[in-house]
């Protein structure tokens, strides 16, 4: 006896029986056969399970793996948004590019599903690719990033400055002082001061008051007319007539939505993750606070710059010492 098997796609193990019968006149025998079929599962794991850019174009790449894939199978790529170009599959690596997104929106979403048929059998997984807005417009005097500087999603806490500086000093093994400070020779916060200073007695005295662009970090890693904001542009920001602060957890990162009251700009928001601070060669409240560097300067009190500071409890505007390392949200005209 020969029989055919179908292939199994159900999802689970299945059985069969086969009755076998032989009959002499009136006399009958018979035995069955149980018949069980094993199933292994299709399964497409991708690598990693979701993707995160920046606003700018470039190239971007993920893997992805068919378990048990079955003879004669073969698998596709595709995905409907015209801002992802060139997708391609290199035997398991797929490559696609990603066109800039300058439009006003926080952030835009694709799809990138891989299919994998064989005969009328397919099963499909998708990969989501986030890719950030280059701003934010709130209706306010200035644009808005839709990320810190550094990160190339809202969520991500980007890197830290210091007040006139513009590297990043995320690194803890640097030991942030008034030894380690931007345009500081002195030996404490009084003297030594040699650029952004409004009193005589504390150093070199040139009364500017507002960071130039090649001392905010800001203009000096986007360029074009990316700065930090002043601190009378913090103070629009937090005005609650302009734009409403909550406090909320997005991907499982803490932070403020501030989204826009303005008139044609309601559906528009940035998100100001509670990044911490550095100081020392410590991380300091990370997931609990905000710390943001103005452009401005605290001229009653030249070693310190105005920032905008948060928590769970509120918002407010203060000030720190020059030296901090702390997160920068960029600003365009």
């Amino acid at each position: 006896m020969t029989f055919d098997v179908a292939e199994n796609n159900s999802g689970s193990s299945r059985t069969a029986s086969i009755d076998v019968t032989y009959k002499y006149g009136s006399y009958s025998s018979s035995k069955t056969l149980i018949l069980t079929q094993s199933y292994s599962a299709l399964v497409i794991t991708v690598t990693p399970s979701s993707l995160s850019t920046d606003y700018s174009a470039k190239s971007l790449s993920f893997g992805y793996e068919v378990s048990n894939p079955r003879d004669g199978g073969t698998s596709t790529v595709s995905c409907s948004e015209s801002w992802v170009t060139n997708l391609k599959d290199n035997n398991g690596t797929v490559t696609f590019d990603v066109a800039d997104h300058n439009s006003s929106g926080a952030f835009r979403t694709a799809s990138i599903t891989i299919t994998y048929k064989y005969g009328s059998y397919s099963i499909a997984e998708s990969i989501k690719i986030y890719q950030v807005a280059k701003y934010v417009e709130l209706g306010l005097s200035v644009k808005w990033a839709s990320c810190n500087l550094g990160a190339s999603s809202p969520t991500e806490y980007g890197g830290y400055y210091q007040w006139a500086g513009t590297t990043d000093v995320s690194d803890t093994s640097i030991y942030l002082d008034w030894n380690k400070c931007p345009y500081h020779t002195g030996s404490d916060e009084y003297s030594g001061w040699t650029k952004y200073n409004t009193k005589s007695s504390y150093g070199t005295l040139d009364n500017k008051t507002v960071l130039e662009a090649m001392d905010d970090a800001a203009a000096v890693v986007l360029g074009g007319k990316w700065r930090m904001p002043t601190d009378e542009e913090w103070t629009e920001l937090h005005n609650t007539e302009n734009c409403s602060w909550t406090w909320t957890t997005i991907d499982g990162v803490n932070g403020y939505k501030v989204q826009s009251k303005k008139s044609g700009y309601t559906d528009n928001w940035i998100f100001l993750p509670a990044a911490g601070c550095r100081g020392y060669r410590i991380l300091d409240d990370v997931g609990n606070g905000g710390y943001y560097w103005s452009s401005s300067l605290l001229t009653g009190y030249p070693y310190c710059a105005y920032i905008m500071i948060f928590g769970s409890r509120g918002i407010d505007r203060g000030s720190v010492s020059r030296y901090f390392g702390l997160s920068v949200r960029p600003v365009s005209e």
